[in-house]
This record gives structure tokens, C-alpha cells and sequence, in this order.
């Protein structure tokens, strides 16, 4: 545009909606001491009031268009992003306006703010993962301005004032300093029209000029060492801290590919070495603190209980060899290749996802590069990425850090930066690896199909398999869906946890492949299978590119009815379910759930971890695997949908290649009970000092098969709880400023349903807080809703509704789990249907029946 605002824009798309980002370039790096946090303070105060919305009713709109607006800001960004309805594109521009060019600056509202802010810090603060690599940055920086913490600090935010957050807004906020991404179902000359009317009179100021971080190109801070933390925590953690260059950097790809190589999923040296084999860590995860700037990435091991600090140091010493020497065969490294252009190509599928990806070229200079990324690839070779990555990756400039509650005699012993002075045995792959990964199975050829009344095609094999195929014309992914009604449900007290670790287990291994073998399969072919654990059922799902669905789906039926339970993979799944019950008590929101949740359905219920607790999970054997494998290789418990652009006699002569020799089970089977009994008290304050108050409220409500009270009661949960519109966030957040995070949650089978609703706020505020919340629900339960709330609703979930149907693995994942349950494929189509019948005298039934004060179950942590 003549004012230098750049827009980006696709038209197209399957469904009719349209996701708007705009980008403003400010985020931490452009703070100094006296304005940290400013950027995201911003963002806070552009909800808040603008021209328009003086008295923050915006949030109030938003569901009403049937979207969903929210905002994020990072190391050099800050973001506003709205998804909406087709039809909705002028007001949604409108709004992207009013945010960035309209927001009411006020001296009342930035006081409000500073508290939600402050109570925001201090939820990450609880968080220890995060807290950990919040220290890692402000330890390890010292020049870099990624030093600055995105949030601010309760100092910096304390001492905001609104005259300072003007002149950082004008600094900051205009044209030639921002850009918007369009992407889905609209027409072009519109929205250039819409884009001028909201944006065109936005001007910059005339002596502006972006600042200069090229210095940043190249790590400039350089540490190395071993670095110790004491914090009280029952786990501990173990960071390795390695240089990341900008994705500017000319070696940025080769880095990426190294890093893949070491440390990222589970095909990584460190996952399959430390997490699968020796079992010293329950997980290897890693998060990348860089942006335009050159960083670091940081590499979080969670070893296990009693795990060897000395074993974990040389296990690392030993693949950080294998890594930055790049020991690796012609095959293993094109498979990585593979794994990051299906990664790049998953994000075609949705409108959401290729808006993101046109915003993260364009921060980095043109959003073209997107579009040429697979090339840059194809020139990388094993030598080239060895000798790009050396230079950074010597010893030199590796930090490791430990965290625990007293400091470790050993910790010499956890630095990993010396070289091995024994050359590390490397088993090269065979070079023929890819030589048996093409199916000799192809697609029939397509027939003419008769039209049909339904969305969906059913069809039942004879063995008792149902298959429902939902037609997608012109989508490039298939997304597929195996799902039974064996759960946790079925479950007796002696065999809990039996269904979580057969269901996980079958996928480390089949009569005909190991779990390496399945994974270099999967990834060659780009599609991953994991396994979902509902209440009342289990999903086997996944997604893949058209080609890909016969190697897809003859993999799945292996896993299903071949599986080899190794021995070895159980232990580590167990030791990881284990550490994973261990850690989740840091975690002041998911323990105050679980307080609460066993202050509802008791101790002894069937409803709690898919993995049953500690006690159940020692107790675990392969042979209970195989006992109950009985169950979960039972066709005629199982549905399998595919969603994807095919023809129906494709898809059901696939199935029967791939399932019809399944035979049906002759096993008796304990029907599906839900086990729960409430305690005798209902309310219990536990103090562990958290610096914060997590609040947890709720009851039992409506079943699932209640269909139309429970669709209901779901729009009940919204106008409570849901998005920026709803009670709980207008009165606990914007109005009375007690939580920074608040909602109210439904979740609902055949045999019960039970609501929650949440806030997190300082703790001396814990009463005013839960007094307040149970105020609001008992308004609900007394008077209803109105009529604009309801309507609102409604005009939001439909519109959500819209964007679900952008990813296929969702769609077949919901039509193949109502399908094991008993429902047919209308209950999922018809939805929008069901919502828009729901009348206000449904919705206050269903309020005075479920939400009586009488029986409220409540749980504070402090």
C-alpha cells in the first residue's frame, strides 16, 4: 500500500473461512531495562479499550461473528490473529484495525492490567519446565537482547505507567513496521477494497528507520560449563544448551537438520539412546530460544528416579560425537531430509497453519522462501552440514545446566563437553533401507459411484469392522481413524493401566517389524500413527499425504493384529508413565485438577490416569498385555473412518485388503462402568506455598446420551466460561482483575458427565475469587441466560465448527469414535444443527438441574 503496510494474501481453501493475522515488528529485543515487557503489555491493553470499544465489549462481538481473536507477542513480534467466518471479512479487518491503531491507552485500565500480568509471570513461574528455561536465558545472555524475558519482570511492569506505553505504542505501531496475512475462501478485489477503507489513512512517522540486528547474525554470547540451580522441586532436570543460529543465517537449515539428527523426536540419537534403551530419561525435548536473532536451543532431559548422572553424561558425550561429526548413513540422513518437507508440506493443509508459515518467512524477509524451501534442502549433504555446524558446535560453547532440590556432589560428571577419547562404535544403517518401504498394493481404479444422500458411506466387512468414508474432493491429506469402545471402563480394579500400555505398546513393534523399523517406515512414507486414550474409548489416528494411505493403512492393521510386546518397551513406557505421575505434582494446575478431580469421583474410581497409579502400573506385565490385546484386536468392536479425496470402492477395497482377515473375538467382555464415588468432604484448602491460588469448582452433569440437554449444557459452558465473551472472564479478569486465567470445562460420556470451572489468582484473593465464581453459577442456575448470550453462542460454536473441518485427522477421529460408541455419522454432521436448536428453557433446565449450590465439590491450592 501507498503508506508501506504489506499484505500477503491466498484465496482458496475447502471451507468458508478466512484467518487474518496482522504483525507488528516489536517485540523483547527492541525493550531496554526501562520498557521490558512493553511490547506484551501492549497487547494486553489493545483488549482492553479501543475507539470503538471503549468499555472492552469487543470481546463481546467477537463470538457473535462466529470467531475467535486472540494475540501473542515473541522475541521480535507481536501478533493479533482472528479466525472467522467468509462472510465476516470486513469486520474482521475492522477489528485488526481497532487493535493496532485504535487501543485506548488509559492510566485506570494499565493499573488493572499490571495484576494480570504480574499473576501471569508468576503461572509460568510454577511451571518448572518453563521456570527452568526462563533462568537458562537470563543466566545465559549477557550482550544478546534475547536476554529480555517476553513477559517483562513484576519490576518492569510495576513501573509502567500509560504515558510510557504511548510513546512505545508510537514507536512501534504503524504501517511500515507491520504487515497482514489473509489466507481462505474470499475474493481478492474485496478484500484489497476492505484493506485500503480500515488501513489505508494509517501513516508512519516520517524519521523512522528498523533497527539494525544484523551484529546478532552469529552467536555473540559464548559460555561454556556446567552451571548448578537449587530449587525446591521433587524433580530434577538436566539442560544442555547449544548455539542456534537465525533462520537468516546462511547454515540455519544444516543446523536444523543436525538438531533433528541429535535431540528432536524419537528417532533422535539422544531420544533412542537415553529414553529408549538405557531408560535414564523419561523424555528429550527441546525449545529454541532465537528468532531473527541467532540463540540457543535448549535440549531438557528428565531423568528418571535413581537414573546415573555419570551414565547421563557419557551417553551424551558419546551421540553429541556421533552428531556434530555428522556419523550418519546416506539413508538415515534423507530420512530426516523427509521429515522436515512433510512437516513443511502439513502446513498446506490448513488456513491457519498457512498463514503462520507465510508470517514466519515474511518476519524473516520474503515470504516467497516458503515456497522454495524444499530446494534449499535438496543441496544439503552430510559433509557440507558437518562442516557448517562445527564451527558452532565445538566444545567451546556448550553449557550444561542442572536443577535439584541440593546441589549434586557429582556434577562434574554432568558436563558433557569433553571428547570421547574412544571413537564411539556407529552402526551404519544398510544403504538398501528404502528398498522394501513401497506397498506392491495400489488403489483400485475409481468407479462411478451412485449419489448419495449422506455426506458419508458406511459399510460393515464381515468380519463386523465398520468403515465410514467422509468424501473430501481436492484435499492433498487423508486423515484415518481406527477406534474402538475397550477403554479404561472395562477395566477391574486388578487391571488398570492394562489398556493404556497394551494400546501404547502395540505400536513398538509387530511379528513382522521392530519399533525402529516402523518408524524409519512411517517416516519414509510421512505419516505418524499414536494412539488416543478417551475415557469410553480408544484411537489409533493419524494423517498422510493421497499417495500415502495404502502403506498407511496396511501398517495400522499390522499394529492392531500383530503386535510383538517387547519387554523392554514396556519398562520404558512404564518408567516414563512413572516419572510423568512424579512431575505432574510441580505443577501447581495439573495437581490442583487432580486434588479436586479425586475429591469428586474418589479414590478408587476408574475415571482418573489412563495409566492407574503408580501402585497399578508396577504391578504391570507383558503377559496382561497379551490378555488384554483379546479385547483391542476385536474387529467388530472397532470403526474405521477415512476422510480424504478418494472414491468409495477405493476406500472399502483398501479396508478389506488391509482388515478383512481380522477374526472376530470370542472373548467375553465386562461392559464399560463408570466407577465413582464423591468424598464426604467438599471443599479442601492445601497450602504448598505456590505463590499463586489454583481454584477448582464443579459437580456432576449431564451424559452423553442425553443428547439434546447435552448439547445444551456445552452452550451453558461457553456463556460461563468459554471464550474472551464470557461471564467468568468479563467479572473474575476484566472486571474485577482477580485471575489471569479462568474458564469453565465440560466433559461427558454414556454413564455421567461432570463441569469444572477454574481461576488462578494471587492468593490473597482466593476467596473473593471462589465467592464470586460460585455468585455466577448460581446466577445461571437460578435466572438462565439471556437471549443475546445464547445467540452469540451459538454463532460461535458454528463458526468453530467451520474451522474443525480444516483438519481431516480431527474429522475422522470424531466420526470413527462416535461410530465405535454406537452413534452413526449424522450425530457429527448434524451438530451445527443440534446447536442452533437449543432454546433458552433447555439451557435453564439443564442450569437448574446440574448446577445447584447444594453439591459443589471445590479445591484451592495456594
Amino acid at each position: 500500500m501507498p503508506n508501506g503496510l504489506k499484505s500477503i494474501f491466498y484465496s482458496g481453501g475447502n471451507n468458508p473461512i478466512v484467518c487474518l493475522q496482522i504483525h507488528i515488528r516489536v517485540g523483547s529485543v527492541y525493550e531496554n531495562d526501562d520498557s521490558g515487557g512493553y511490547a506484551h503489555f501492549l497487547e494486553h491493553l489493545s483488549f482492553k479499550a479501543t475507539n470503538s470499544f471503549p468499555d472492552n465489549d469487543l470481546s463481546d462481538l467477537v463470538p457473535a461473528l462466529g470467531a475467535s481473536i486472540n494475540a501473542y507477542t515473541d522475541f521480535d513480534s507481536t501478533c493479533y490473529y482472528l479466525n472467522l467466518p467468509s462472510e465476516q471479512l470486513e469486520q474482521g479487518l475492522a477489528l485488526l484495525a481497532e487493535l493496532t491503531r485504535y487501543p485506548l491507552i488509559r492510566e485506570h485500565d494499565v493499573r488493572a492490567e499490571k495484576d494480570i500480568i504480574i499473576e501471569e509471570i508468576k503461572q509460568y513461574a510454577n511451571e518448572p519446565e518453563t521456570d527452568f528455561s526462563d533462568y537458562i536465558q537470563q543466566q545465559y545472555f549477557s550482550l544478546n537482547p534475547l536476554r529480555r524475558a517476553v513477559l517483562g519482570t513484576p519490576g518492569s511492569v510495576r513501573a509502567a505507567s500509560a504515558d510510557k506505553l504511548r510513546t512505545f505504542y508510537k514507536q512501534h505501531y504503524h504501517p511500515r513496521n507491520a504487515f497482514i496475512v489473509a489466507c481462505g475462501q474470499f475474493d481478492e478485489d474485496l478484500f484489497k477494497t476492505l484493506l485500503h477503507k480500515h488501513f489505508g489513512s494509517w501513516q508512519s512517522p516520517g524519521d523512522w528507520a528498523p533497527e539494525d540486528f544484523s551484529r546478532f547474525l552469529e552467536p555473540i554470547d559464548k559460555r561454556s560449563g556446567t552451571f548448578h540451580r537449587v530449587k525446591h522441586s521433587d524433580s530434577e532436570y538436566i539442560a544442555l544448551v547449544l548455539p542456534e543460529l537465525s533462520e537468516l543465517h546462511p547454515f540455519s537449515e544444516s543446523f536444523l537438520i543436525a538438531m533433528r539428527y541429535f535431540a528432536i523426536g524419537k528417532s533422535s540419537l539422544l531420544h533412542k539412546r537415553l529414553v529408549e534403551t538405557e531408560k535414564l530419561c523419561s523424555s528429550v525435548r527441546v525449545s529454541s530460544l532465537s528468532s531473527n536473532l541467532s540463540g540457543i536451543s535448549v535440549i531438557m532431559l528428565n531423568p528418571v528416579s535413581n537414573a546415573s548422572r555419570e551414565r547421563i553424561s557419557q551417553s551424551v558425550r558419546e551421540e553429541y560425537y556421533k552428531a556434530v561429526n555428522m556419523l550418519i548413513s546416506a539413508d538415515d540422513f534423507e530420512l530426516i531430509k523427509r521429515d522436515i518437507i512433510h512437516s513443511w508440506a502439513f502446513d498446506f493443509e490448513s488456513m491457519e497453519n498457512l498463514a503462520g508459515s507465510l508470517a514466519s518467512e515474511e518476519m524473516l524477509g520474503d515470504y516467497n522462501k516458503l515456497y522454495a524451501y524444499p530446494r534449499l534442502l535438496e543441496v544439503l549433504t552430510r559433509d557440507r552440514v558437518a562442516s557448517e555446524i562445527l564451527k558452532f558446535w565445538d566444545p567451546g560453547q556448550i553449557c550444561c545446566y542442572y536443577q535439584s532440590r541440593r546441589k549434586s556432589p557429582a556434577l562434574e560428571q554432568l558436563n558433557p563437553l569433553p571428547i570421547p577419547t574412544r571413537k564411539p562404535v556407529i552402526t551404519q544403517s544398510p544403504e538398501s533401507i528404502f528398498r522394501d518401504m513401497d506397498s506392491t498394493v495400489r488403489l483400485s481404479a475409481a468407479k462411478p459411484v451412485e449419489p448419495s444422500n449422506t455426506a458419508c458411506h458406511q459399510f460393515t466387512l464381515s468380519n463386523g469392522l465398520r468403515l465410514i468414508f467422509k468424501p473430501e474432493p481436492g484435499r492433498p491429506v487423508t486423515g484415518f481413524a481406527l477406534s474402538t469402545d475397550v477403554s479404561q471402563l472395562m477395566e477391574s480394579e486388578t487391571e488398570r493401566g492394562h489398556n493404556f500400555f497394551t494400546s501404547a505398546a502395540m505400536l513398538y513393534g509387530t511379528e513382522r517389524r521392530d519399533h525402529n523399523e516402523i518408524m524409519r517406515f512411517s517416516r519414509y512414507h510421512g505419516f505418524n500413527i499414536r494412539v488416543i486414550h478417551h475415557l469410553d474409548a480408544t484411537t489409533f489416528r493419524g494423517k498422510c499425504f493421497k499417495s500415502s494411505l495404502v502403506p498407511a493403512l496396511e501398517l495400522l492393521a499390522e499394529i492392531i493384529s500383530r503386535p510383538r510386546f517387547d519387554t523392554r518397551h514396556l519398562h520404558m513406557l512404564k518408567e516414563m508413565s512413572i516419572d510423568s505421575i512424579r512431575r505432574e505434582r510441580d505443577y501447581p494446575v495439573s495437581h490442583g485438577f487432580n486434588r479436586w478431580f479425586s475429591l469428586l469421583t474418589g479414590k478408587q474410581s476408574n475415571l482418573g490416569p489412563a495409566t492407574g497409579l503408580i501402585k497399578d502400573i508396577r504391578k504391570t506385565r507383558a503377559d496382561d498385555l497379551l490378555r488384554w490385546h483379546q479385547l483391542l484386536c476385536d474387529p467388530g468392536r472397532y470403526a474405521l473412518c477415512v476422510v480424504g479425496d478418494y472414491d468409495p470402492n477405493q476406500i472399502l477395497d483398501l479396508t478389506e485388503h488391509c482388515f478383512g482377515s481380522l477374526v472376530l473375538s470370542s472373548k467375553s467382555v465386562a461392559p464399560a462402568r463408570a466407577v465413582f464415588k464423591s468424598a464426604e468432604r467438599l471443599h479442601k484448602l492445601e497450602n504448598r506455598q505456590s505463590g499463586q491460588a489454583i481454584i477448582h469448582l464443579g459437580s456432576y452433569g449431564v451424559k452423553a446420551d442425553d443428547i439434546i440437554e447435552n448439547t445444551a449444557f456445552h452452550l451453558l459452558s461457553q456463556v460461563l466460561g468459554g471464550d474472551l465473551g464470557s461471564r467468568f472472564y468479563r467479572e473474575l479478569r476484566e472486571n474485577r482483575g482477580y485471575a489471569y486465567q479462568t474458564g469453565f470445562d465440560f466433559t461427558s460420556i454414556n454413564q455421567l458427565g461432570f463441569w469444572y470451572a477454574y481461576a488462578f489468582c494471587d492468593p490473597s484473593d482466593h476467596r473473593e475469587a471462589l465467592s464470586l465464581m460460585r455468585s455466577l453459577i448460581a446466577d445461571v442456575c437460578k435466572h438462565g441466560i439471556t437471549a443475546e448470550e445464547l445467540e452469540n453462542t451459538k454463532q460461535y460454536l458454528t463458526g468453530m465448527n467451520r474451522f474443525e473441518h480444516e483438519s481431516v485427522s480431527w474429522m475422522a477421529a470424531q466420526i470413527a469414535n462416535l461410530a465405535a460408541l454406537g452413534y452413526q455419522p449424522d450425530h457429527y454432521l448434524e451438530r451445527e444443527a443440534r446447536i442452533k436448536s437449543v432454546d433458552l428453557d433447555t439451557v435453564a433446565s439443564v442450569a437448574a438441574q446440574w448446577l445447584q449450590p447444594s453439591f459443589q465439590v471445590s479445591h484451592i491450592l495456594l
